[in-house]
């Protein structure tokens, strides 16, 4: 049982367990099927956001780290806070748009779609 314990502690202390480093707050906007984007939505979407002043951006969640693969994406960011991006949010409720916050670091080399 000693032994497991310690196992189990090694694996939870060792550097490819460790949580990524240096996630900043991204806003999402419409997470959509990658293979067959809905494109009103995104018209709907990236419409309000840029008429709110909102500057933001189609992406694949692939490009991020800490995001779930498989999704593409109306994002905005990196935040310089987590209360920059609720300001946002706030922004962009009071044009119509619902949104949600993630922390994620964009993966070097990983060219925007």
């Amino acid at each position: 049982m000693r032994r497991l314990v310690l196992i189990a502690f090694a694996a939870l202390a060792s550097p490819a367990q460790a949580q990524p480093q240096n996630l900043r707050p991204y806003n999402i906007y419409a997470s959509l099927d990658p293979d067959r984007p809905d494109q009103a939505t995104l018209r709907r979407v990236q419409g309000a956001l840029n008429r709110c002043g909102i500057r933001n951006e189609q992406d694949s969640s692939v490009a991020y780290v800490g995001l779930r693969p498989g999704i593409y994406l109306v994002i905005t960011g990196p935040h310089a806070s987590a209360q920059a991006a609720a300001a946002e949010l706030a922004r962009a409720r009071s044009c119509g748009v619902e949104g949600y916050t993630r922390d994620a670091r964009r993966r070097p080399g990983v060219m925007e779609d």
